[in-house]
């Protein structure tokens, strides 16, 4: 066995320098180096999909459920969320006119004093329009009286805005259809309360 170790022993190459020796120990050890790193690198990214799926996944799970949920109570609630959104609009749109609501015995106050003093005068009818406007459809014996209704309504207390839209000489010429159109104010409604 002796003669087989001396025959393996024997080289014909020629030796390495020691320069060449110690540059193949140090790619020896980059190449373990980097080999290290490449291990180290691959259990990083283990950790992380670990932590990925352990951590983060259910969290993000329950933060979708727990968004799922509002969306569904929030779909619920519309119907509720609609009629509340018509009522504010109603509400709004009818706020204007209700502030001009007026208690009936001040309009039946405004409606004697258009025809206080004189017996020839008659209501026939009076109406509310939309905008909260006053409109009185009076007859009178002439045109003069048709002035005079109208200087009187621009004297009574609480009375704003008035105007005369239309006198006309009825069918059978004895009275003088007169329609005249008047706010009444509500703080004047208070005032008389006071």
């Amino acid at each position: 066995m002796a003669t087989r170790d001396a025959a393996f022993k024997f080289n014909l190459l020629p030796p390495k320098s020691k320069e060449v020796v110690e540059l193949e120990l140090e790619r020896e050890d980059s190449i373990t180096y980097a080999l290290v790193l490449i291990f180290i690198a691959a259990l990083i990214y283990f950790g992380l999909v670990l932590l990925n799926s352990l951590l983060i996944d259910p969290r993000l799970q329950t933060a979708q459920t727990g968004l799922d949920e509002r969306v569904t109570q929030r779909a619920s609630f519309a119907s509720t969320l609609a009629l509340h959104g018509e009522l504010y609009v109603k509400t709004q749109t009818l706020r204007p006119v209700l502030e001009l609501d007026l208690n009936p015995a001040e309009i039946f106050r405004v409606a004697d004093a258009l025809v206080a003093g004189d017996p020839n005068l008659q209501i026939e009818s009076y109406s509310r329009e939309k905008g909260g406007t006053f409109v009185f459809q009076i007859l009178a014996p002439t045109y003069a009286d048709v002035v005079e209704i109208a200087q009187t309504a621009s004297q009574i207390p609480g009375v704003s805005g008035v105007f005369v839209r239309g006198a006309v000489l009825n069918s059978s010429r004895t009275n003088v259809r007169t329609t005249i159109a008047l706010n009444i104010d509500a703080i004047a409604e208070q005032q008389t309360n006071n």
